[in-house]
């Protein structure tokens, strides 16, 4: 009776103890790495379990989730210093070939996730895939769209665009008729992701013509809208693939102003 008692009092004290202090601010990176590292871990083993049991919607959807943890690994250790983000990227793009391999009838459905990977492979291994690339819709399509279309899809079109340009070596056609299209729109986010795509083409046709002077105010631009908007949507550990995969497209070649970039976005891995 008196160890029963004893429990029971033990079980009210801390049932009735005040609750810990709420946290208020943000996450610390380290703190973010975990947080992303137990989501991963989490969707991955939601996915495998879907897809044993034939529930492909379900496994896709949980592979996308693990997919999308990865890359905020990979932000979070670089932004931040925490180490390399090559190993979480890598397995970024594992999940993505998986996915292609495993569940091909998804191959033909547009996504952020054959964007990221495309960019992803160019940092890891200097090159994309064919089969990645070709889902990636680009400018060229612009004509073919109605105005419902249009609205959502340009940034799209655009972020498949700079992938052509450097898969292609050349960017897609319709590139400045999308540009003016969201030039028109007033809304703060859109005109700072434009301000991104912007820059980058800047980057882009400036080294093209052996400008580089240009090509490093293409690249200040860039990376000035992107902080802004990082700031405006609250993606503080967020960074700019696209712009690490221009600057290493674009200055490959010129390694003597390469070494004047301060950027954080000049890929060392």
């Amino acid at each position: 009776m008196v160890v029963i008692f004893k429990r029971v009092l033990a079980f009210l004290r801390e049932a009735l103890a005040p609750p810990p202090p709420r946290r208020t601010g943000p996450l610390s990176p380290q703190e973010a790495a975990d947080f992303f590292e137990e989501q991963y871990q989490t969707s991955l083993g939601y996915g495998q379990r879907h897809h044993a049991a034939g529930e492909t919607d379900k496994a896709v959807s949980s592979y996308d989730r693990a997919f999308l943890c990865s890359l905020r690994m990979g932000f979070v250790a670089w932004s931040h210093g925490l180490g390399s983000p090559v190993p979480a990227f890598s397995e970024a793009v594992r999940i993505t070939r998986l996915i292609r391999s495993q569940l091909p009838m998804y191959n033909h459905f547009p996504s952020f996730q054959w964007e990221w990977t495309s960019i992803l492979c160019f940092l890891l291994e200097g090159r994309m895939e064919d089969g990645i690339v070709s889902l990636c819709r680009t400018t060229a399509d612009w004509p073919t769209l109605d105005e419902e279309e249009r609205r959502p899809f340009w940034g799209l079109l655009l972020r498949g665009s700079i992938i052509r340009a450097i898969h292609d070596g050349v960017l897609p056609a319709h590139w400045d008729e999308v540009v003016r299209y969201a030039s028109a729109r007033k809304d703060v986010k859109v005109r700072l992701e434009l301000a991104q795509f912007v820059g980058y083409a800047k980057v882009w046709s400036s080294a093209r013509a052996n400008d580089m002077e240009g090509a490093l105010a293409g690249v200040a631009e860039a990376e000035r809208a992107f902080d802004e908007w990082r700031e405006h949507s609250g993606s503080r550990h967020d960074m700019d693939l696209y712009l690490a995969a221009v600057i290493k497209c674009t200055f490959a070649e010129h390694p003597d102003w390469l070494a004047r970039l301060t950027t954080p976005y000049v890929w060392r891995w």
